[in-house]
């Protein structure tokens, strides 16, 4: 299963990502955030450079928008308060 995550550098983006990594079914983690990445793997890439950054704070989007060749969408990201979004 080739899963995406936004917020994936967030406290419980971290925690959510390593969980993923040990599930013997994700082959692949596209993580999306705005901060850089604390996990390193060769089952996660960085989607920070490839998406559009409303990818990270937009938890409805349909399933249109959302990255391809994704089976799952995890949205975990939070606009900090006074950030805007």
């Amino acid at each position: 299963m080739r899963v995406a995550v936004t917020g994936a550098a967030g406290y419980v983006g971290q925690v959510f990502l390593s969980r993923l990594l040990s599930h013997p079914e994700v082959e692949h983690v596209l993580a999306l955030d705005v901060r850089p990445l604390s996990v390193t793997s060769d089952r996660v890439s960085d989607g920070l450079t490839v998406f559009p950054q409303r990818f990270y704070v937009e938890p409805d989007l349909k399933a249109s928008e959302r990255p391809p060749s994704c089976q799952a969408y995890f949205p975990l990201a939070g606009v900090p308060e006074g950030k805007g979004g």
